[in-house]
């Protein structure tokens, strides 16, 4: 155990609540999206859901957009 000094320090706290928390994202309840906001890593965003999409077109849609004539 490094001497409670050292585990004052800032840059050691910082660290310490970066490894605490990066199992967070791996322990959030299902459906639920969590990550660290960069610039503050005592700092969570959650979202309830991410929504996949994909979009396709079919082989006999136009090359080019139909031309819009008012």
């Amino acid at each position: 155990m490094p001497p409670p000094a050292l585990l004052s320090t800032p840059a050691v706290r910082r660290q310490n609540l970066l490894i605490e928390f990066a199992s967070l994202k791996h322990a959030a309840p299902a459906g639920v999206y969590m990550s660290l906001t960069p610039s503050d890593p005592t700092l969570w965003s959650g979202a309830p859901t991410t929504a996949a999409s994909s979009n396709s077109q079919s082989t006999s849609h136009p090359p080019t957009p139909p031309l819009h004539q008012p």
